[in-house]
């Protein structure tokens, strides 16, 4: 059998005196759709951050395609995953420019921002193009979402990590945009949600995670 894309050995995270979670089994095979679901402070979100390398486990082992994931190769490993947080930062300037200067970074070489894949995003989306010319400041936070999900699909990273990434969205664009991404077969997914849209599909394995410590 191939390893995992990505796997958690024996993790374990604490706060202070506090135990988010420990010992932590789990891994994530190549084109499989994984759900994290738990009530919130279970540490889905840390588990996330754990597979860039933002966060390190007080013990055990994080690996990423087979490879331990160390300060060696923690570079080249983000480069192959697209990252969606609840916390996700633009810059400042008009979106379109914004997105675009993604795509000027050598990690992001492959992607497309031209006008014609950016209107593509939209319609997906359902975003009014004319938000690419409006300032990143005064999008809502629907369409901060909305354009955060655009970005990382126009890096085409073949791995998603997704926190939260539904959540400001209507009813209907979440069974949109859920659909759209567990109907890819070829992409990796570990998503952390609360929506219950993610239960909908057969293809998408759910592992709450207060049952793995």
């Amino acid at each position: 059998m191939a390893e995992p894309v990505i796997e958690f050995r024996q993790v374990s995270l604490r706060d202070g005196a506090r135990t988010i979670f420990q010992d932590v089994n789990l891994a994530v095979q190549a084109g499989e759709k994984l759900l994290l679901w738990g009530r919130s402070g279970s540490g889905k979100s840390s588990l996330l951050k754990m597979a860039l390398g933002l966060i390190h486990p007080g013990s055990g082992e994080v690996r990423v395609a087979g490879q331990p994931l160390d300060g060696r190769n923690v570079w080249e490993i983000r480069r192959k995953i697209g990252f969606v947080s609840q916390e996700f930062q633009f810059g400042r300037g008009l979106t379109r420019e914004v997105l675009r200067r993604f795509g000027t970074f050598k990690a992001n070489a492959g992607a497309q921002f031209d006008d014609e894949a950016l209107r593509d995003m939209c319609r997906l989306l359902e975003l009014d193009e004319r938000l690419l010319d409006k300032p990143t400041e005064e999008l809502s936070g629907g369409e901060r979402q909305r354009m955060a999900i655009m970005l990382v699909l126009l890096l085409r990273r073949q791995t998603l990590l997704l926190d939260e990434v539904t959540s400001a969205l209507d009813p209907a664009l979440k069974q949109k945009v859920v659909r759209f991404l567990v109907d890819q077969p070829d992409r990796t997914i570990l998503a952390a949600a609360h929506d219950d849209v993610w239960l909908e599909h057969a293809q998408v394995r759910v592992v709450k995670l207060e049952e793995l410590t």
